[in-house]
């Protein structure tokens, strides 16, 4: 697993707590190639750290795909997302490393009240305490996720780890 950027490119995510992503970004149909954040005191980690302040609609991110990436940061780490405010993430995936202590998942780290279709993630998502899932780590709305799924590469790279798995 990745411990330096060499082969990677260095990312800071788009969006954060205090100003989250509020457009609608697709990325249509392209992939992103080697993306490399670690902090592990930081929150809101992914190719976006917060999409949505839950104020205005239409918030939306769709066709895109992060490959061979490693996103490694506290809490709500994702591979397209760390965390999700009444918004849509659709036909999305993700496939590398994702880790952190906890809300961590594959393409999402912590959903509140999102809409999740059409998405998947390949590879490796480990949290050290709590909420780490597949696809999402935590969702305040369990039945707002379509035609998603987890998958592990080879069982080595592969897999979820972590004290409170919830295999969303």
């Amino acid at each position: 697993l990745a411990d330096s950027v060499t082969g990677f490119t260095s990312w800071t995510p788009i969006g954060n707590e205090t100003k989250p992503y509020t457009g609608t970004f697709d990325g249509k149909g392209y992939k992103i190639e080697g993306l490399y954040f670690k902090d592990t005191s930081a929150e809101s980690v992914g190719l976006f750290g917060r999409i949505g302040d839950g104020v205005g609609e239409g918030v939306c991110i769709c066709n895109v795909g992060i490959v061979d990436s490693y996103l490694h940061g506290k809490s709500e780490v994702g591979g397209i997302c760390g965390q999700s405010y009444r918004s849509t993430i659709t036909n999305c995936y993700h496939t590398g490393s994702v880790r952190g202590n906890n809300l961590v998942g594959g393409v999402c780290g912590y959903n509140y009240y999102s809409t999740i279709t059409n998405c998947y993630h390949t590879g490796l998502v480990s949290g050290t305490t709590t909420s780490v899932g597949g696809v999402c780590g935590r969702s305040e709305n369990n039945n707002n996720f379509t035609n998603c799924y987890y998958e592990t590469m080879d069982g080595i790279t592969g897999g979820i780890d972590g004290s409170d798995v919830t295999g969303k």
